[in-house]
């Protein structure tokens, strides 16, 4: 057996040991760890807003084209989520973009004569395009889409979610 003195010894150096071990885990603890991310949140606009802005509008640029429909010289692109392009294909070597129609939501298109129908988050717009210079909304039918839907945003029923702005958080 060991002696008291050699117990002694072994003891201190097991709490030296567990004592040099907590300092350095502790150190560790006081590491701060962060990372850097963006999160959308939406920009909203009343539906009266977003009616009275469905028309032609001044042309933008594409950047996140969808369906396409080809109709007397006139392309109808969607651009996911913003709208429709309307360019004018006449003259095939150089074809203009001469108009942007804004339908917040607008993922999907359809054209049947001279009206265009497109979703609108959960609604279904229809628009007049016998002059695409010129179209204009003829109605909107509320409701046909019920599954368009942000369930974590403000469901108003009396806004619509126009855009998406990017909020860097850590």
């Amino acid at each position: 057996f060991p002696s008291h003195d050699r117990k002694n010894s072994i003891m201190k150096r097991i709490w030296s040991i567990a004592a040099l071990l907590m300092l350095f885990f502790q150190s560790c603890l006081k590491d701060n760890v962060s990372r850097k991310t963006t999160i959308y949140k939406p920009v909203y606009k009343t539906k009266d807003e977003v009616r009275a802005n469905i028309k032609s509008s001044t042309p933008v640029e594409l950047t996140a084209p969808g369906k396409i429909f080809y109709k007397d010289g006139y392309i109808f692109l969607n651009e996911l989520n913003k709208g429709v392009h309307i360019i004018d294909v006449r003259n095939t070597a150089s074809p203009k973009n001469i108009a942007f129609v804004n339908i917040p939501g607008a993922v999907d298109m359809a054209v049947r004569g001279n009206i265009l129908y497109a979703d609108m988050y959960t609604d279904l717009v229809a628009v007049d395009i016998s002059n695409p210079q010129q179209v204009k909304l003829q109605q909107v039918l509320q409701g046909v889409f019920p599954q368009r839907y942000y369930p974590n945003f403000d469901n108003d029923t009396g806004k619509i979610i126009v855009d998406w702005q990017p909020v860097d958080t850590v």
